[in-house]
């Protein structure tokens, strides 16, 4: 059986970041976005739905706002 490789998933993940690497006293590594969107290259090319999930856990430090455009509102 041929294999189909003309759609593609593209998985975006964002996590937490603070200036310096490590997270202050309280707060842990979390993934705050995942993002989901298809490519597909056998209609000519282009993307197909988006998804976006947020999580709810972490604080956004003005340093990930900073790289990412995410805030703790989104």
């Amino acid at each position: 059986m041929a294999k189909r490789l003309d759609h593609v998933l593209v998985i975006d993940i964002e996590s937490t970041c603070w200036d310096g690497g490590f997270p202050p006293r309280g707060e842990a590594n979390d993934i705050i976005e995942i993002g989901l969107t298809g490519w597909n290259s056998a209609a000519g090319g282009g993307w197909r739905s988006e998804a976006s999930w947020y999580a709810e856990r972490s604080k956004v430090s003005p340093f990930c706002t900073s790289l990412t455009t995410l805030t703790q509102s989104r």
